[in-house]
């Protein structure tokens, strides 16, 4: 999935790739498409910034879209001089990078050589669902007057900035020290990312692109894999569906959550409801006989058609704990795993229907009734149907 970081900033692109390495998300910047946006960043706190530029890029490209702004603050600094949102300005003068460091090298020397630093930091993100916001207190650094003998990675204030911790200069660290730092910003900026990105993903609207994707492997080692199984769950239970693949909320990994495998879960809602089968990297080995039932999906409002599928599914796949299992799957639990499955390839249920029709909740159950889950054969070789119209 693509996100728009709203900076020409190298040094907060830098992080924020850090910040997201191993997630599901290509960062794009501006400079990457070609555009440049003056916004006026005249807000009253960072956050009123940080919502300026990311309207500004979304309205410019309608690409889901973070940006942020921050201000500093030091400890034992007149409130006059500090620096707040206006870091990189001083007296309305814009510094360089070398003006930048001796100014704030000086500043620190007029109060004794050493202080705690920290930012408040604003985010801001533009997806179609929406604005949000969230404003984070950044954890507390020391600012020396003494600079560090290491060029900085994009911020200035790094070769006079001292991790309490480890007592190095940012400047000094190796990228893996830096990364591992394990800072309340990167952690809650990552959270508001997935949460807005991924989590609050609303379903089909006009057929959008993401759902098309076809979904890749997990890999145990690298990909937050139980993190994703806990959304899937959460999404099942808020919208009581029978099961899920990852794809359907913005996260294309072949992975697939299975709620309930009984035809009418309304009469089953306190019974064996929560199956919770969890299936990563499937692969169908074998497929036989035929089966028939009126489909609705999450991502597909209330669009539904009778779908053709096997009757029998004998499949491999992989649990959380990376065991490999070899399973056949009969009867609506098939039905259920071929729905899901098609997803992690880009299908839906509505290009297996030729008679696509749009139906309530309560329309669909009524016309379950009328013509129920059916099975046509058990054995027979099974060929795949298409398009199936209503009345065949």
């Amino acid at each position: 999935m693509k996100l728009l970081y709203a900076t020409t900033n190298n040094s907060k692109i830098y992080n924020m790739r850090r910040r997201l390495q191993g997630l599901p998300i290509e960062l794009i910047t501006p400079k990457e498409l070609g555009i440049k946006i003056e916004v006026i960043e005249d807000g009253k706190t960072a956050t009123e910034n940080a919502i300026k530029k990311a309207k500004a890029y979304y309205q410019a490209t309608n690409m889901p879209t973070i940006a942020g702004d921050s201000g500093l603050y030091i400890e034992n600094i007149p409130e006059e001089k500090q620096p707040g949102l206006f870091v990189r300005r001083v007296k309305g003068k814009e510094l360089s990078d070398d003006e930048m460091i001796d100014y704030y090298k000086a500043l620190i020397e007029s109060i004794g050589g050493k202080s705690i630093g920290y930012y408040i930091t604003g985010l801001a993100m533009m997806t179609e669902d929406g604005l949000k916001t969230v404003e984070i207190s950044e954890d507390k650094f020391i600012l020396s007057s003494k600079i560090s003998n290491n060029k900085h990675r994009g911020n200035p204030l790094d070769v006079i900035s001292i991790d309490p911790v480890t007592k190095k200069y940012y400047t000094d660290m190796t990228d893996d020290e830096f990364k591992n730092l394990g800072h309340i910003f990167d952690k809650e900026c990552v959270k508001f990312i997935k949460y807005n990105l991924f989590y609050t993903r609303k379903t089909i609207k006009k057929d959008e692109l993401f759902l098309r994707q076809v979904s890749t492997e997990v890999n145990f080692g690298k990909d937050d894999y139980l993190e994703y199984i806990n959304v899937l769950k959460n999404y099942c239970r808020n919208n009581a569906v029978y099961a899920l693949a990852p794809v359907q909320i913005g996260i294309p990994k072949r992975m697939i959550y299975i709620r309930n495998t009984t035809i009418d879960m309304n009469k089953n809602r306190n019974k064996a409801y929560d199956e919770e089968i969890v299936l990563i990297n499937p692969k169908i080995l074998n497929q036989k006989g035929h089966t028939r039932f009126l489909e609705r999906c999450a991502s597909c409002l209330d669009y539904v058609g009778i779908v053709d599928r096997p009757y029998e599914v004998e499949i491999e796949y992989y649990t959380i704990d990376g065991l490999k299992v070899h399973e056949t799957y009969e009867g609506f639990k098939a039905t259920i795993f071929s729905h899901e499955f098609d997803h992690l390839n880009g299908i839906l249920h509505i290009d297996r229907a030729l008679d696509v029709t749009e139906m309530t909740w309560e329309e669909t159950k009524k016309q379950r009734e009328k013509r129920p889950y059916e099975i046509l054969s058990k054995n027979d070789e099974y060929k795949l149907v298409k398009k199936l119209k209503m009345e065949e």
